[in-house]
């Protein structure tokens, strides 16, 4: 018998989330070793480099996987044409890249850039072929096939940026990394998929698809752009030594929302695709809730442990980028708190409404970020952060309006998740962390205390075991009945 769908939506959240956790996992050790083998000068010669191979790939996508996992039939012809379509799209932002390498590099005067910019123009033309592979399995339901995909192509990518690091090969072993993720993963999935193009049809009969892709697409991109561009828009008034600790504390900041929380939509998305009205309301805040409040523990403890995860990673080397990543680590809690809005606007069909507000409100959190140039790179970290937390408060209270949820509801439970439960745990950490000597214990011991104490007030208060008891009696007769 198949499994109920909540059980199914349950396990490709748990292996999303797993897999995505594993590539984390795998970018932090190659940060260790890299850290540790090259300088914040060498990282922020190369950071432009990095920045544009991550914005190619959401212009690559052009925001068709969102809007066909949500389309009731996609023939063969249809998804042919797309693919045709993405392909194209690569090939010229390759060729986009490629011929603007010495002008990028003149214009920063990084000599490095233009080569590192060189290979970088690989990654878009091979991304391209798979991005409808990508839409096959999802249309399937096939999210841990694809999860393990990408899990896969981040392990591997990471090996060889840290051999190559080790090997002596200097900044190229930084750039390598997501040329070899393009690769890697393109081809698992293309092969695990095994999905294959036919003959284009006319790009008339996808106009639809399209446009909505496209105003998906602008959303993407501008949200995407105020974090990436962050890098590029900074660099021409910032030493490379300051580039680098700032590329660093950024990357470590926003690898959670990017690697892991943005990957749920694909959950997410067709899970609320479903509702209307009400119901659609009342799924909205609990998924809002449960979001805001997993973020708010991870970013407030990532806050309050930055020195020893810093210390841990980076080495002695990177002290300078820890007050970047604690400020950055709250900005990018406004960012993951905001995505439940981006779900359900997207859920219900409301791409213009999207994009409208990011044409907005994504300019200005980069502007705030080069406003705050003022204050040097610890000025462009408040800056981003404070752009960050108003353009989500402003999200969360249109997208309240248009969806009909109570503005105190959702207030209540966005203060709920971040000062009842995100807060006391950063709370704890901080405590047993500054009574612990040592990295790894520190580390080891700040992060046990809020689960232990979790624990405690759930075995030790009434309403609290009650109630867990009463989930896991739930999700027991669930599996029961399968």
């Amino acid at each position: 018998m198949a499994a109920p769908r909540g059980a199914s939506a349950r396990r490709d959240v748990f292996a999303t989330v797993l897999s995505s956790g594993l590539a984390i996992g795998a970018q932090f050790v190659a940060m260790a070793v890299l850290g540790r083998v090259l300088g914040p000068a060498e990282f922020g010669s190369v950071a432009v480099a990095t920045a544009i191979a991550a914005l190619v790939q959401t212009i690559l996508y052009m925001g068709l996987p969102e809007v066909e996992i949500q389309l009731h039939e996609l023939s063969r012809r249809l998804h042919s044409t797309l693919w045709w379509v993405n392909v194209g799209v690569g090939l010229g932002l390759g060729v986009i890249v490629a011929s603007s390498a010495s002008a990028i590099s003149g214009f920063y005067g990084e000599p490095d850039l233009a080569s590192a910019l060189m290979l970088v123009a690989f990654a878009p033309v091979l991304l391209g072929t798979h991005v409808q592979s990508r839409v096959a399995l999802i249309r399937l339901g096939r999210l841990r096939a694809l999860a393990w995909c990408e899990v896969s192509a981040g392990v591997v990518a990471a090996t060889v940026g840290v051999v190559l690091g080790l090997a002596g090969a200097g900044y190229w072993s930084v750039v390598a990394i997501p040329v070899t993720q393009a690769l890697v993963v393109s081809v698992a999935v293309i092969a695990v998929a095994g999905w294959r193009p036919g003959r284009p049809g006319r790009l008339g009969d996808a106009r639809d698809v399209l446009a909505n892709g496209a105003r998906m697409f602008g959303v993407q991109t501008l949200r995407n752009s105020g974090r990436l561009m962050l890098v590029p828009a900074v660099a021409t008034a910032l030493p490379s030594h300051a580039v680098g600790l700032l590329d660093r504390a950024q990357q470590f900041a926003t690898v959670p929302v990017t690697s892991v929380l943005s990957q749920l939509s694909r959950v997410a998305v067709p899970r609320l695709a479903r509702d209307s009205g009400a119901e659609l309301s009342r799924r909205w805040l609990r998924v809002h809730l449960a979001v805001t409040a997993g973020s708010a523990v991870m970013f407030l403890l990532l806050a309050v442990l930055a020195d020893p995860v810093v210390m841990l990673v980076l080495g002695n080397g990177w002290n300078e980028a820890v007050p970047l990543l604690q400020i950055l680590a709250l900005a990018s809690l406004a960012r993951a708190s905001a995505l439940s809005s981006d779900w359900v606007l997207a859920a219900s069909g409301r791409y213009a409404v999207l994009l409208r507000f990011n044409v907005i409100a994504q300019p200005l959190v980069l502007a705030f970020g080069v406003l705050g140039l003022f204050g040097g790179v610890r000025g462009v970290a408040i800056g981003t952060c404070a752009g960050a937390w108003i353009a989500t408060v402003v999200q969360l209270a249109v997208t309240a309006r248009i969806v009909g949820t109570s503005q105190w509801t959702l207030w209540r439970d966005t203060a709920i998740a971040i000062l009842g439960i995100g807060a006391p745990a950063a709370g704890c950490a901080a405590l047993v962390s500054s009574q612990v000597d040592g990295v790894l214990p520190t580390l080891g011991a700040a992060l046990a205390a809020p689960i232990v104490i979790a624990c405690a007030l759930v075995l030790g208060i009434a309403p609290l075991r009650e109630y867990a008891m009463s989930k896991v009696g739930r999700q027991a007769g669930g599996r029961s009945s399968i």
